[in-house]
């Protein structure tokens, strides 16, 4: 019987590897450069999104504090699901086919595994075997594979559970399973309104043309975890095209990071720096959004920076030109690799 079961899976891995064979063929000749996909600085990081969720119940009890760093995804299954998954690999009666709870349990660690991306050689292995692996965006989406798993525990340990109710229980104990699982996952209200022009394109855009041609700098930078918050100057910048420093896209370099940091002491000599060196000139401040004393802060430094100097004002909003040094040519901005 063993035989004939590895001799069909052989058969179908052979079917599959030639499909497959088919769809990466252009990959085989090419050199792919991506030699990092990870979501996350470190492991720790990375795992943490397994404890991030922004249902109201967790987010306002204690998950809020896992968004303060850049685990780059939100995986927490519920408590409903993490006690029937524990109840199902807990029981020892039969309540799924043999081996079935072993199965998902290894599907779940290995979606665990390679949601680490490169912070683990895993990665890189599978990568050397299946090259469009390095194309993925965001490998942290494996982790999906575990929230299946758990699901799918979930279900054998409300199987088990069941079966030990009187059955007189059993309907009012479903009802209230799925009832307590829908109340825990809550998002809502979800709130709307509407952007007005001057939120997205503020009349200080319109003063651009007097400054030097080339990209843009928008601040305030948002941190990582707050990334998309970049989408309203990739909105603005439908009205001026300039080329700018802080867009918003499916995934952020890894120069973002530092991006972030050095300009959070703007008008400083290092983000100043920072700025020649990947050829921006012209800085847009948006002091709304900042707090007063930051802003405050901010105009005291600039007055006092030879290299920075004051464009336009329009209300809370400056632009700011940076000075060229020793007559030096500004920098160019480099495409990521």
């Amino acid at each position: 019987r063993g035989i004939g079961i590895a001799t069909r899976l052989g058969a179908a891995a052979a079917a599959t590897g030639a499909v497959l064979l088919l769809l990466m063929r252009p990959y085989l000749g090419a050199e792919l450069q991506r030699s990092s996909v990870v979501d996350a600085g470190s492991i720790g990081e990375s795992l943490s999104g397994f404890l991030r969720t922004a249902a109201d119940l967790h987010y306002a009890l204690w998950s809020e504090r896992f968004w303060a760093g850049d685990a780059p995804s939100a995986m927490f299954p519920g408590i409903v699901t993490l006690v029937l998954a524990g109840a199902a690999i807990a029981t020892r009666r039969r309540c799924a086919p043999r081996g079935v709870r072993r199965m998902l349990t290894g599907v779940g660690a290995a979606g665990i595994v390679l949601s680490l991306g490169m912070l683990t050689p895993v990665y890189g292995w599978l990568a050397t075997i299946m090259p469009p692996l390095l194309g993925l965006r965001s490998p942290s989406r494996f982790g999906i594979l575990a929230i299946f798993s758990l699901a799918a525990l979930a279900g054998i340990g409300w199987s088990a559970v069941r079966e030990r109710l009187n059955p007189r229980w059993r309907t009012a104990a479903a009802a209230s399973v799925l009832a307590l699982a829908t109340i825990e996952s809550l998002h809502a209200p979800i709130p709307y309104r509407e952007l007005t022009r001057d939120e997205w394109y503020p009349p200080i855009y319109g003063m651009l043309e007097a400054a030097p041609p080339g990209p843009i700098a928008e601040l305030p930078l948002p941190r990582s975890v707050f990334f998309h918050e970049n989408a309203r100057y990739l909105l603005a910048s439908t009205q001026h095209w300039r080329p700018i420093l802080n867009g918003f896209g499916g995934f952020y370099p890894a120069s973002y990071a530092e991006a972030v940091r050095r300009l959070a002491a703007f008008p400083s000599d290092d983000a100043v720096d920072y700025l020649r060196s990947v050829g921006v000139q012209t800085v847009i401040v948006h002091g709304r959004r900042l707090r007063t004393f930051q802003f405050q802060r901010l105009l005291a430094a600039a007055d006092v920076q030879p290299e920075v100097r004051l464009q336009a004002r329009q209300g809370r909003d400056l632009v700011y030109r940076i000075a060229q040094h020793d007559d030096r040519e500004i920098g160019t901005i480099r495409p990521e690799r």
